[in-house]
């Protein structure tokens, strides 16, 4: 999977949008990284919905971003798109980037991403009431942790082949019961569709939101066309009589995979092509807005990220670090192009104050000695 992945990516980013860009913020010890989209029809006025899109284990937020193709759906529909990056950990099933979604493993992923939230409501125009979390795998396991834990935030799920552990259905209890949609492989060899002593199977994981939801426990199947049998799996949609907010899409015969994703994973099984679960995610999430959503908070202090870079941190509240920029020429500008500081730099690391400065984007240009340039956003918040 890797290497495919590798190998897309590489083609890809001829073609990332300028909308795309990667952050880091510090948080609980930890530098902490998100891919961010920002649809082409942002214009910063109207407030927009939020998905948060967690990848697997082992993977990451770019493979993410490449391999579920929500930029485009982003695009066509005017919503904003973050791919959060877990960190390196080990947990059962091996040692890899990951989400702490009731491992143990001592990282604070849930406050991360509680925090996170926060960053991008103070920056761009979110509608809190429609902020949606999905992922794959362990990055779906993520999403049923905050529909249990942060259940004031989340208004919708969808997690595609995930699960949740024995230990988080004994301590789910959200306030808020949030609607969710599941997708998995009957053949799944990593996340068994019966589960095991550790987590939940499928049909037991559905009766367990089910009962959340008050639906009477009377299941309907459909079967879908099976368009591509050559993919070697079909779609029945599982889901009660009275109750459209709980649906399991069991792919029969498929693997760990994607429906629809970028590329064939082989090694993890049949990906389906009769659906694609990217589409069928946001039809799901667009009907759901949170009734009584937590309210954003204002950040107005974030901790410098200590790390080799030219230019940090990227959301500040009153200084910005310049590294190794020694004979570069520096001006700040705000979008409309006036220029607030302008600077020849003469030291190897160089502070700005900029404390004084109107909360808001900026960007900063870099003309380097040999007389390339290099622009970077920057937000004070």
């Amino acid at each position: 999977m890797r290497l495919i992945l590798i190998l897309l990516l590489i083609c890809s980013t001829l073609s990332l949008s300028a909308q795309d860009e990667t952050r880091e913020v510090w948080h609980d010890g930890e530098i902490r990284s998100y891919l961010l989209h920002l649809p082409d029809a942002y214009d910063g006025e109207s407030g927009l919905p939020l998905v948060i899109n967690m990848h697997g284990f082992g993977s990451n937020a770019t493979e993410q971003q490449i391999y579920t193709r929500f930029n485009s759906l982003s695009d066509q529909n005017n919503f904003i798109v973050v791919y959060p990056q877990g960190l390196p950990a080990e947990i059962p099933i091996g040692e890899g980037n990951h989400w702490n979604a009731g491992f143990g493993t001592g990282v604070d992923d849930k406050g991360f991403l509680d925090k996170l939230i926060d960053l991008l409501w103070n920056e761009f125009k979110i509608d809190l009431s429609r902020v949606y979390a999905t992922g794959m795998s362990n990055g779906g396991y993520m999403s049923y942790t905050l529909a249990c834990e942060l259940s004031g935030r989340i208004a919708a799920i969808a997690s595609v082949t995930g699960s949740m552990t024995t230990l988080q259905e004994t301590s789910c209890n959200g306030e808020y019961v949030v609607p969710v949609l599941q997708f998995h492989g009957t053949a799944d060899p990593v996340v068994n569709y019966e589960g095991d002593e550790n987590y939940l199977s499928i049909p037991d994981l559905l009766e367990f939101w089910a009962d959340k939801q008050g639906c009477v426990p009377e299941i309907n199947e459909e079967d879908l066309p099976d368009t591509r049998p050559e993919d070697g799996s079909s779609v029945t949609i599982v889901s009660y009589s009275d109750c459209n907010d709980v649906i399991l899409y069991r792919i029969n015969n498929g693997g760990h995979t994607w429906p629809d994703g970028a590329v064939d994973l082989p090694e993890a099984g049949s990906t389906n092509r009769d659906i694609n679960a990217s589409s069928i995610i946001w039809n799901f999430f667009s009907q759901y807005a949170h009734p009584d959503p937590q309210p954003g908070r204002v950040i107005t202090s974030v901790k410098p990220v200590a790390r080799e870079g030219r230019i940090f941190p990227t959301l500040f509240d009153s200084y910005i670090i310049l590294r190794d920029l020694s004979g570069a020429h520096i001006m700040l500008m705000d979008r409309t192009g006036k220029v607030w500081k302008e600077e020849r730099i003469t030291s190897e690391i160089h502070t700005w104050n900029l404390n004084a400065l109107s909360s808001g984007l900026y960007l900063i240009r870099v003309q380097f000695p040999d007389r390339k340039t290099e622009t970077v956003k920057v937000v004070k918040l």
